[in-house]
């Protein structure tokens, strides 16, 4: 995994003036003001060009892979001639690895508390930070972010369907079931996501009225157990179309249905996988 990251990266290690003059050169801003320690031994640059100056050890403590890619580079510098101060690691990938992603990386190794997404636009931040946390394998920053997104869908402020995927992104059947039974009613024209007026109306975690795009992220098994929970956890009727039309407290009763229904079917999902693989082992002779 350490050497698929340093694909994406690029550590740099010029002389002191030359880096000064590079890093000076790249622009402050409110997202990345905070972490400019004048005490840092690495400086990360993100993917929109950002620099964040940091200690190391964060960053190792926090990080196999992070680790494992700067203990390389601790190793061609004791053989580098040339004094080097500190180094920078060039962050490449536009999608994971940009200053909005990195900030709230630095922020949980710093143990700040991460602030409640405000907006869709923050919220959908959360997918590239999930990917940037499992790209560096980063678990106990994963851990961190599964549990504030507990506490925002308690609140009832979270899509419902982007929890669902992060839920899918992290394989945490919980996290998907918190999203089921997230409180409030979300349809996606509360969201501006989707144009067709017959679709527009139905509730977001009604997989038939979703947009392409969200499907594309949510995994067949997760979609399969999600489609089939809805509709017979009940047993009257599907309780995402039925959404609008049922008291509160209704509908909070037919989200626990689903929510049970649908973690009994991943466990089916979940034991089918072992015995194929038990299968698929026995089958294998030894020569």
């Amino acid at each position: 995994m350490a050497s698929q990251a340093l694909r994406s990266t690029r550590n740099t290690t010029d002389g002191p003036t030359a880096k000064r003059a590079k890093t000076d050169s790249l622009a402050i801003s409110d997202v990345n003001k905070p972490y400019q320690s004048e005490h840092a031994d690495i400086t990360l640059v993100s993917s929109d060009g950002l620099p964040f100056k940091v200690h190391s050890y964060h960053l190792k403590s926090s990080s196999p892979v992070f680790r494992a890619m700067l203990d390389i580079g601790d190793s061609a510098s004791s053989l580098s001639s040339s004094s080097v101060s500190s180094s920078e690691v060039e962050l490449l990938d536009e999608e994971i690895e940009n200053s909005a992603v990195l900030r709230i990386f630095l922020d949980i190794v710093h143990g700040v508390s991460l602030q409640e997404p405000d907006s869709l636009a923050t919220q959908k931040v959360y997918e590239s930070v999930v990917a940037f946390l499992r790209k560096y394998e980063a678990a106990s920053a994963i851990e961190v972010v599964r549990l504030n997104l507990i506490a925002w869908a308690r609140h009832g402020h979270f899509m419902h369907l982007d929890l669902f995927v992060l839920g899918c992104m992290l394989d945490d059947v919980e996290l998907c079931k918190t999203a089921i039974t997230s409180p409030g009613r979300q349809n996606w024209d509360s969201f501006n996501l989707d144009s067709n007026h017959l679709t527009a109306k139905r509730n977001v975690m009604d997989l038939s009225a979703a947009p392409l795009a969200y499907l594309r992220q949510i995994p067949d098994n997760y979609k399969w157990a999600l489609m089939q929970a809805s509709a017979v956890a009940t047993k009257r009727y599907n309780v995402w179309a039925k959404a609008d039309k049922i008291e509160e407290s209704q509908l909070a009763e037919d989200r626990l249905a689903v929510a049970a229904k649908f973690g009994e079917l991943m466990q089916q999902i979940q034991r089918r996988i072992v015995e194929d693989m038990g299968d698929l082992g026995s089958g294998i002779i030894f020569h």
